[in-house]
């Protein structure tokens, strides 16, 4: 399935400042959304961009897959839930966006979406810039009794680290 899809595109802006937080938990939201968009991609694109927007960083992933249709759209965040489409009957348990949807909140960001059937989607992450002991205060209410490290500086890059 992946085999058909175009190289992904990305769009980073230059010199994005740098925040703390979680480098584990938020790899682990970026890695299902773009998992997800390549996935339910059979041929097409992705796309990724990151942009600072205030006191915030501004993360989209969009593709050019099958979409979700409007009454699956209440679906995506609730933990064990799937689009009835017919590709995604073998694929997945249902956790990838939920989970995400927690680790962005605790971090004090959004996620959402938009999306039109055989169009494609487009998940947006909003996260703010914080502090240190911003971070420390997520990760205490995100990370108890988990044995996670420390929040760690994180500067967006399409490297990993």
């Amino acid at each position: 399935m992946l085999a058909a899809l175009k190289p992904a595109a990305a769009d980073i802006q230059v010199m994005m400042p740098t925040s703390t937080g979680l480098r584990r938990r938020l790899r682990q939201v970026f890695l299902n959304i773009v998992s997800n968009a390549a996935k339910y991609t059979p041929a097409g694109q992705v796309e990724i961009s990151a942009r600072h927007e205030d006191d915030h960083i501004h993360v989209s992933v969009r593709d050019t897959g099958i979409g979700i249709a409007p009454e699956d759209k209440e679906l995506v965040f609730e933990s064990f839930k799937q689009s009835k489409h017919e590709l995604t009957r073998s694929i997945g348990t249902g956790l990838g966006l939920p989970i995400s949807k927690f680790f962005v909140e605790n971090h004090h960001g959004k996620i959402w979406f938009e999306s039109e059937v055989n169009v494609g989607t487009t998940f947006h992450v909003r996260l703010p810039l914080l502090t240190e002991a911003e971070a420390y205060g997520a990760d205490n209410r995100a990370e108890s009794n988990s044995g996670m490290t420390a929040p760690q500086t994180i500067t967006p890059s399409l490297e990993g680290s």
